[in-house]
């Protein structure tokens, strides 16, 4: 597995930003379009089960819970509309199409699935709560979706924001009453494969133009990145959620390891086992080196302050702030 992703901080707010368009000479992969999770082009053994779309699944604008077909089949509740565990869940449902699609284009492991994550909540049916156009898993505006070959209701073609054609998706969805399948067919940003494999050339587009992943990522909401990426929102939730869907589908937490297991606020806990030879300072500079975050507190598995000793496999929890929000106050 490539290196995994630096752990940043959690805000849930999108801003009013929208995604751009790629080059005009970035070609289109096929996909298969068949309505799967386990999409055909994965290569996985024939054997393997495939899982078919929800027929139905709700919008965000409409807050109503899914229901998940997990990896086993078996017919589940998922965790709350919003929440942490809840987003994962409803990504990891086409894990498959998310990881052949970052192993097709290079792109680093989970970084997809942090977008899917920050963008849409893993509903495959949100639209963007302003209306401005944007749809689907990866959240797509029209304009930018067409120009990765994807076919698109209605006939905007704005890269930015577009209220009225946002209003039309609203229609389109509550006319059909969120028929997952259906409107795969009208708008295929309704197709998570299809949409995730539209995010992943568009993501390499913008690390070829700008030159690294984390701007890519910054570009992926404004067209072109921030120049302070410790300050860009976007980026740092984007690339905590691909880390706690790393950690999540490993199902380990070794030691060594941080691991996000709580928020409050701009307040976060990592969880930490202890490794052989750590001190509380070798574990706090570590952390900041990691993960442009400033530690405030390391604690047990009590929650108290700890101000002694440490022991190999105890539990701990660092609890941090960006350090931009530091430094403000």
């Amino acid at each position: 597995m490539r290196k995994t992703i630096g752990l940043l901080t959690l805000l849930l707010g999108l801003g009013a930003c929208s995604n751009s368009v790629p080059p005009k000479n970035y070609a289109r992969s096929s996909i298969e379009a068949a309505f799967q999770i386990l999409d055909a082009e994965t290569g996985k053994s024939e054997s393997q089960p495939k899982q078919e779309l929800p027929s139905t699944v709700y919008t965000a604008k409409e807050k109503l819970e899914l229901q998940a077909k997990p990896k086993d089949n078996a017919s589940s509740q998922l965790h709350p509309y919003g929440t942490l565990e809840g987003r994962y869940q409803r990504v990891s449902r086409w894990h498959s199409a998310i990881y052949e699609t970052e192993s097709r284009y290079g792109i680093p492991d989970g970084y997809l699935a942090g977008l899917a994550m920050q963008e849409s909540l893993g509903d495959p049916l949100n639209l963007n709560d302003d209306g401005d156009g944007g749809a689907g898993l990866m959240m797509l505006q029209p304009g930018t979706a067409r120009s990765l070959g994807l076919k698109v209701y209605d006939r905007s073609r704005a890269t930015g924001r577009d209220l009225k054609h946002g209003a039309k998706l609203e229609a389109l969805v509550k006319k059909h009453h969120s028929n997952l399948a259906r409107l795969s067919e009208i708008d295929e940003r309704f197709n998570p494969n299809k949409a995730v494999d539209a995010a992943g050339r568009l993501l390499l587009s913008f690390k070829e133009r700008y030159g690294s992943w984390e701007k890519a990522v910054s570009a992926y909401r404004c067209g072109h990145p921030v120049r302070n990426l410790d300050s860009d929102d976007h980026v740092q939730n984007v690339l905590q959620f691909a880390n706690y869907y790393l950690q999540r589908n490993n199902g380990v937490l070794h030691p060594g390891d941080f691991v996000l297991a709580y928020h409050s606020g701009q307040v976060q806990g990592y969880e930490y086992i202890v490794q052989a030879g750590d001190t509380l300072s070798e574990i706090k500079r570590r952390f900041e080196d990691n993960h442009r975050q400033s530690v405030l507190s390391i604690k047990d598995e009590n929650k108290k302050v700890v101000g002694g000793r440490i022991h190999s496999n105890q539990h701990l929890y660092v609890e941090s702030v960006p350090r931009a929000y530091a430094q403000k106050n």
